[in-house]
């Protein structure tokens, strides 16, 4: 609708075309008419109404978060609101109490926001005339009590915040008037404990959050009549238990929530009636120990699974049978090495982590049952030290492997032999002091090498001639002779079809006092081929370089890294000698006196005494030798 104030309706009217001869007629002919048709267009487009300090977008949407608005201003200020509006934000404000009868002129919102005040209490029926409130959010109050009647008349509320209040409980009935509600927000509270049928009457609740509260148990039918609900999430409480009807009722839900807790069971999982709509599971965060048999195996259509950061070191015979999922997060776990039996008869893991699990070992065949359909697999941050041919056998969809941060030493020759779409291997952070091709070879579609931080002094058997993929490996050079102006720089890959060396010195930073900026020093940008070598001279002291000499091959598609970073060393202080050979560090040109007579104990004090003082002020230093 388009709305303007008295003012523009008369422009508007005045405007009007008219005969010349019908404006020189009489007023008492003109005016009547006139004031009927302003009075109806006033009707018919109400004047805006904004209070004052508020921002209004026309009259429906009305803005007044953090203006100050108190107790004493609040009912002054919804006054000026119009009877039209449909979105009010009080938010950040200075309100404690909502009193009865204060939204009485509001009948049309659909959306209140009332957040981050310093409401401690509702009153019965505050809120019964808001029969079209859809949204409602009272998020970062001091809100210590619900009732039965607190929410009456919110007839139509589909969304409602109570995050981050006080409440500790709240009886059963409380929500029974909300039929509409689908989500319902109740994190950053201070439930202790729920009820059975303790959000009876949420027929339509798709979402409802409890994390970050202090419960500690679930009870029976807590959930009982949510047979709508998709998400629930009980996070970062301190449940460690659950009874056996605890999740009754949710056939619906799909995501669940329950990391941040200490459960240290899953048994309460085998039987619930979500067990055929589940999908996401996350037990991240507990003390669990042990996977059993049958409490997964039963969640037929799971597909993310999150174990990671807990004690399990264990995993059943037949834990995950039959199971096609998606992504398994077993980070941070005590796995002393992985077999067979854990995944017998697992269909299929997209994406499987084992990150920081303190794996020694992984047996031969042990991703048998899942190898062709598996195609990311993470073993960072272990303390693997051999990769052994038939570790990874048979995963020949396998494209993203990650064995960085381990104790590698070795690599058995075709130990990547299945493996022919692998795109992304990462070897970085482990102990190999060589690499030869063999060690690699099998995939054909590789496209990342990441061999940075290890201590490899020899690279043997990669040559990429008539290559037309691309290929990008990345490897540490290493420094050594390093003086204030001068290093040696020497790299792994000293053999293959380059047709050059590219040569590239980058001067990071500079601490030296001397200059403000640093200049790399002057070099070609390419060396003949085979050299395995360099020495930087023209440094500057105490500086930062970063030094790349990297083949440059036929192949244009083939890139090799092998990049350090170097810090010249510092210059030596100026040194005097005593006259009895000892020798004395100068302080970068502040002065220094040299009192070298014999001095009794009183001397010696004044002296230390105008020491510490001139030290102090920065002027000069005196050194004391006592003879």
């Amino acid at each position: 609708m388009f709305y303007m104030d008295g003012g523009s309706y008369e422009k508007m009217i005045l405007r009007t075309p008219m005969s010349r001869s019908h404006t020189n007629k009489t007023s008492s002919a003109t005016t009547t008419p006139l004031l009927v048709i302003l009075a109806v267009l006033h009707l018919a487009f109400p004047t805006l109404a904004c209070p004052p300090q508020c921002q209004c977008n026309t009259q429906y949407f009305v803005y007044c978060q953090n203006i100050g608005i108190s107790d004493d201003v609040i009912r002054n200020t919804l006054s000026h609101v119009s009877s039209s509006a449909k979105l009010l934000d009080l938010s950040s404000n200075q309100i404690s109490r909502i009193s009865p009868h204060l939204f009485t002129n509001l009948p049309n919102l659909q959306s209140l926001n009332i957040a981050q005040n310093r409401i401690s209490q509702l009153a019965s029926n505050v809120f019964q005339n808001l029969t079209k409130l859809r949204e409602f959010s009272l998020h970062k109050n001091q809100i210590r009590e619900l009732d039965e009647t607190t929410f009456t008349g919110l007839n139509s509320l589909t969304q409602l915040d109570l995050s981050g209040n006080s409440i500790s409980s709240f009886p059963v009935g409380t929500f029974t008037k909300l039929s509409n509600l689908e989500k319902l927000q109740l994190q950053k509270n201070s439930i202790t404990q729920l009820e059975s049928k303790s959000f009876s009457g949420l027929k339509k609740l798709k979402s409802l959050d409890l994390s970050n509260n202090p419960l500690t148990s679930i009870p029976e039918f807590a959930f009982s009549g949510l047979n709508s609900l998709e998400k629930l999430s009980i996070a970062q409480n301190d449940v460690s238990e659950f009874s056996k009807d605890g999740f009754s009722g949710l056939t619906s839900l799909s995501s669940l929530e329950l990391s941040h807790n200490k459960i240290s069971s899953i048994d309460f999982l085998h039987g619930n009636d979500f067990a055929l709509s589940i999908k996401n599971l996350d037990l991240s965060h507990n003390v669990i120990t042990t996977v059993p048999t049958n409490p997964i195996q039963h969640l037929r259509n799971i597909k993310v699974v999150n174990l990671s950061h807990n004690k399990i070191y264990k995993i059943s015979y037949h834990a995950f049978k039959s199971l096609s999922l998606e992504y398994l997060n077993l980070t941070c776990n005590h796995f002393p090495e992985i077999d067979r039996r854990m995944f017998k008869d697992l269909l299929q893991i997209v994406d499987l982590d084992f990150s920081h699990s303190r794996i020694r070992d992984i047996k031969t065949g042990a991703f048998d049952s899942f190898r062709e359909r598996v195609y990311t697999l993470s073993l960072h941050g272990n303390e693997i030290t051999l990769v052994h041919t038939g570790m990874f056998r048979g995963m020949v969809r396998l494209r993203h492997l990650n064995l960085s941060k381990n104790k590698i030493a070795s690599i058995d020759h075709n130990s990547f032999q299945d493996m022919a779409v692998l795109e992304n291997l990462d070897l970085s952070g482990n102990k190999l002091l060589k690499i030869s091709f063999d060690s690699i070879r099998g995939p054909s579609d590789l496209k990342y090498l990441d061999l940075t931080e290890n201590p490899l002094r020899k690279m043997t058997g990669f040559s990429f001639d008539d290559s037309d993929r691309q290929v990008l490996m990345e490897v540490n050079s290493s420094v050594d002779s390093l003086t204030e102006t001068s290093a040696r720089v020497t790299w792994p890959y000293k053999e293959g079809s380059q047709l050059y060396w590219s040569v590239t010195v980058t001067c990071a930073q500079s601490s030296n006092s001397d200059s403000s900026t640093c200049s790399p020093p002057p070099y070609s940008d390419s060396l003949k081929p085979y050299n395995h070598h360099l020495t930087l001279t023209d440094l500057q002291p105490d500086g930062d370089y970063f030094v790349c000499v990297n083949p440059v091959f036929l192949s244009p598609e083939t890139k090799m890294t092998q990049c350090t970073m170097l810090h010249t060393a510092r210059p030596q202080a100026d040194t005097k000698t005593t006259r009895d050979g000892r020798e004395l560090s100068g302080n970068n040109g502040a002065t220094s006196f040299y009192l070298l007579l014999p001095l009794n104990f009183v001397q010696i004090l004044v002296i230390l005494c105008f020491s510490t003082m001139f030290q102090l002020s920065g002027y000069f230093k005196i050194y004391t030798i006592v003879l």
